[in-house]
């Protein structure tokens, strides 16, 4: 049976939260494309309506799963403010390696490999996402750290950063067996990354 009436504002927050596991569910059991938002109403036991009134539509539904993910992982590990020097940049990679090998964290962009040339604004979505949560921390760092850099080599060392300490998991983030790569994110492999970053990006 489909809740009805005007739920109150605690009623819409655990609406929401129970919808967005659902929707999350679905969309990794079945894929983007095959997981339309009739099936998650009925799922979830809601109106469709109320899918199209709070998030507009599959796309903005996928959204706030994504974003709801970014921000449970940014809890457990925040990037805020780690600190600064090679100590605090050491910090930030440790954290956004554990947050890319979280279950769902994962699983996603298992499902973004598969899907996201076909759907252009998947990737656009967690690229906006990514921008939020990990890109703009680190640019807040490096400018902390390199306080004559543009604003344009902010972004370009932000950006590298992510590609340097992530290009072996996301070569092989679509691949069988891909949680055992976890464990080649030794403490020492990444400081080992860090501090050539670190020396590079401050020498140059």
């Amino acid at each position: 049976m489909k809740r009805t009436g005007r739920p109150t504002k605690e009623e819409s927050r655990v609406l929401t939260g129970d919808l967005l596991g659902v929707a999350a569910e679905m969309f990794l059991d079945r894929g983007y494309r095959a997981t339309s938002i009739e099936a998650v109403a009925a799922e979830a036991r809601v109106a469709k309506k109320t899918i199209y009134a709070q998030f507009g539509g599959k796309a903005g539904l996928f959204r706030a799963v994504y974003q709801s993910i970014a921000e449970r992982r940014g809890k457990l590990l925040p990037l805020g403010d780690p600190g600064p020097g090679r100590e605090g940049l050491i910090r930030r990679a440790e954290a956004i390696v554990e947050g890319a090998f979280e279950r769902h964290a994962l699983q996603f962009n298992q499902l973004l490999m598969r899907e996201g040339a076909s759907f252009p604004e998947l990737q656009q979505i967690t690229a906006e996402i990514t921008e939020i949560h990990i890109s703009a921390p680190l640019k807040a760092y490096f400018a902390r750290e390199l306080p004559d850099a543009s604003d344009d080599r902010l972004s370009f060392l932000a950006e590298a950063f992510i590609n340097v300490l992530l290009g072996r998991y996301i070569g092989l983030v679509s691949q069988p067996g891909i949680s055992s790569l976890r464990a080649w994110y030794t403490k020492e492999r990444i400081e080992a990354l860090c501090d050539l970053y670190w020396h590079g990006c401050r020498s140059s």
